[in-house]
């Protein structure tokens, strides 16, 4: 009684004593409904703000990505993984989608928009670096399940076909 007296005003306080509880209840208890036991903790709280609270919701990427935290790898390279996977990476697309004026064209090959799949995947070089290490067919085997990268590769293709003898890794 004193924590509610102390917490709301006398008409208010009023109101919450004079509210009836169902029948069956004997004693009224505090109970956290986002827990098993009731109990309130600070760790189940933050649980439920990420998961409900708008503004952190609209931010979320699709898919699981901590395990890329528990790879043994040093934290640059955990950080530098996390982010190119979360698309934040700055590339110049992005940056361009954040205010900065400049080109959004790759330095390298100048005939597409820079950003995390070409820069990693569709680019002359990054396409020449995956084949010298045979690892492009499985690659290209795992995006041709995505029709977006379909129409990617086939035109990277024709540039990489057209340019390849001006670059070498």
């Amino acid at each position: 009684m004193d924590l509610i007296n102390a917490f709301f005003d006398n008409a208010t306080a009023r109101n919450i004593f004079n509210t009836l509880l169902l029948p069956s209840v004997t004693h009224d208890v505090p109970v956290w409904k986002f827990k098993r036991d009731g109990d309130y903790s600070v760790k189940c709280a933050y649980k439920d703000i990420l998961n409900h609270d708008v503004a952190v919701v609209q931010h979320r990427v699709p898919g699981n990505l901590n395990c890329v935290w528990r790879l043994k790898f040093p934290p640059k390279v955990k950080n530098f993984t996390w982010r190119a996977c979360r698309n934040c990476l700055p590339t110049r697309i992005r940056l361009q989608s954040k205010g900065i004026q400049r080109t959004d064209r790759c330095t390298i090959c100048d005939n597409f928009g820079e950003d995390n799949t070409h820069m990693f995947f569709m680019g002359n070089k990054s396409m020449l670096c995956w084949q010298r290490i045979v690892l492009w067919n499985p690659l290209m085997a795992f995006f041709m399940l995505m029709p977006v990268f379909q129409t990617m590769y086939l035109l990277s293709c024709n540039t990489w076909t057209s340019s390849k003898s001006k670059f070498s890794v």
